[in-house]
């Protein structure tokens, strides 16, 4: 939806770049929260289903997590960003840190924990586990990202041979539009199972924990 609206505002107002610039930041930020309020929903959809609980429709869902969008948005910013940090020192503390915060999402999405309450659990659940838990994590990391890098390279490729290289700037817009949904429509047969396996070794802690 975001790439089709930002498609026809450049159609629309093509001759005035700043605004053009406006639009398409405001697009960006939307699509941004809808994409991550929509992740909520998919990570508690596949929890559901692994636990073998009912599964309440897509508007309830949606409306349920509306709740918890900040404190998902505010853990992943600081997980980020602690991730970030530690890749100042090395390698190796960068890769603790990233094991020790991964589950904090989980945390809120599932326990409806707050940010900093979050990343306590998910540091206490991997306590004693991580060689166990980082090659499953970076597994599941490295796989999801080669794919889509690989389906990114591919389309690209596609859209640069099969376009004229004289083509209107619409055509060309609009071509760009299709191409990036069909990314995203291929990506979400890769994200599914990208969220999947995580949220299986997710549980398996809990269990032993």
């Amino acid at each position: 939806i975001s790439i089709l609206l930002t498609t026809i505002a450049g159609i629309i107002i093509s001759k005035n770049d700043q605004l053009l610039h406006g639009i398409i930041f405001v697009i960006f930020v939307l699509g941004f929260l809808c994409k991550f309020w929509f992740g909520t929903v998919l990570l508690d959809a596949i929890s559901r289903i692994y636990l073998r609980l009912p599964i309440p429709n897509i508007y309830e869902m949606i409306r349920a997590h509306r709740r918890h969008l900040w404190s998902a948005i505010a853990v992943s910013f600081l997980t980020t960003l602690a991730f970030a940090l530690s890749l100042f020192a090395l390698l190796i503390p960068a890769l603790i840190v990233l094991v020790w915060f991964f589950f904090s999402i989980y945390e809120v999405v599932l326990e409806q924990h707050t940010p900093l309450v979050a990343m306590k659990q998910s540091h206490a659940l991997v306590r004693g586990r991580f060689w166990m838990v980082l090659p499953k994590l970076l597994g599941s990391i490295i796989i999801f990202y080669v794919c889509y890098i690989l389906i990114g390279k591919v389309l690209d490729a596609a859209l640069t041979t099969l376009l004229p290289e004289m083509i209107s700037e619409t055509a060309y817009l609009f071509m760009t539009a299709f191409v990036g949904m069909l990314s995203h429509i291929v990506g979400l047969l890769i994200v599914v199972p990208s969220v999947a396996a995580p949220t299986i070794l997710y549980f398996e802690l809990k269990k032993r924990s």
